[in-house]
């Protein structure tokens, strides 16, 4: 189940990206010109801080559950006015966790991750520049978990998360209908990302990600 205040800012999210993307007035034609701009792929990496909250006992010190992980993603773009896009991704992020773990008093470091497949919609508004392009996005995400290690924290991770998602990036011609583009990409949870089976486990878990990424548009 989503917690009401997630499902308020993820609806607050989606009414504003549609009302930004598909415009107020009821004009058909105006909708029916939104384009097929192309495609793209970008990958980097990204730096995790995990925020794990306890009722009793913790296992992990959230002080310290941060792990980097790799990041990949391919891109399409839709245009219907000349700065403002809407750009649907898919790809792969991987969150986990690196940490001391006290069990039984004993003292052990630990190192795990789990992988998701990310869909992030996004709106991307061109701030300035003709050729070099700085431009941002903004939009939420579902994070489709694959896999993860085996690890009595991550068994207890639910199969999704609803993300929310804000970049800052440039983009720069490269060649005839190429560019690059280097993006810095905030991502953070707006729903759980675990349920808790026990008081030895996390009540809450929210990630907050930093994704550095670089990539080309074509």
């Amino acid at each position: 189940m989503i917690p009401r205040m997630s499902r308020t800012a993820l609806t607050l999210s989606l009414m504003s990206l549609l009302t930004l993307a598909l415009g107020a007035g009821p004009d058909s034609e105006a909708r029916a010109a939104w384009r097929l701009l192309g495609g793209g792929a970008k990958g980097g990496v990204g730096f995790v801080q995990g925020d794990f909250q306890y009722t009793s006992n913790p296992l992990l010190d959230p002080s310290t559950s941060t792990r980097p992980g790799g990041y990949g993603f391919l891109i399409l773009e839709w245009s219907r006015k000349a700065r403002l896009r809407l750009q649907p991704e898919v790809g792969f992020m991987r969150r986990g966790y690196k940490a001391d773990v006290t069990v039984d008093d004993v003292n052990t470091e630990r190192s795990v991750s789990a992988d998701y497949l990310s869909i992030p919609i996004m709106l991307r508004s061109e701030v300035a520049g003709d050729e070099t392009i700085l431009y941002v996005l903004f939009g939420p995400s579902l994070e489709l978990l694959l896999s993860n290690d085996d690890d009595e924290v991550l068994n207890s991770y639910n199969s999704w998360t609803i993300n929310g998602n804000a970049s800052i990036g440039v983009e720069f011609p490269l060649a005839a209908r190429i560019s690059g583009v280097v993006e810095v990409r905030f991502n953070t949870e707006f729903t759980d990302a675990i349920e808790q089976t026990s008081e030895d486990l996390p009540r809450s878990v929210h990630h907050r990600t930093i994704l550095i990424t670089g990539g080309l548009r074509f």
